[in-house]
């Protein structure tokens, strides 16, 4: 059996892709204008276990992530439903705000643009 990397083709001269497309995504979510993410060790386990829970509702195979204080990097792979990768960072995202907000007791942005209501 060959590997996918001794599988290697040609890239299409239109695109730039070749084989490149059946390898998942690096996916990047970033603090609210890089500010940052996780402050505290409990932060980044926070995030370690609902990205552990959601993965498996949304039945995603998560091969490598890196957690760095003021963003973070997914490799996901949805298996058929499209929606679901979309849904996991919206998930980690807003426990990982939650999480912010009762750590030091004010408002976080979820990165829509939109004020809280303490704010207003």
């Amino acid at each position: 059996m060959d590997s996918v990397y001794q599988k290697q083709g040609d890239a299409d001269a239109k695109t730039g892709q070749g084989d490149c497309a059946q390898f998942p995504p690096d996916i990047v979510q970033r603090g609210h204008n890089r500010q940052p993410v996780f402050v505290e060790r409990r932060g980044f386990e926070c995030f370690l276990a609902n990205l552990q829970e959601w993965k498996q509702v949304y039945e995603l195979n998560v091969f490598s992530y890196c957690l760095m204080t003021n963003h973070v990097h997914l490799v996901v792979q949805a298996n058929d439903n499209l929606s679901a990768i979309p849904r996991l960072m919206k998930r980690l995202a807003g426990r990982q705000i939650r999480f912010l907000n009762a750590l030091d007791k004010r408002r976080h942005f979820s990165g829509t643009g939109r004020q809280s209501p303490d704010e207003g």
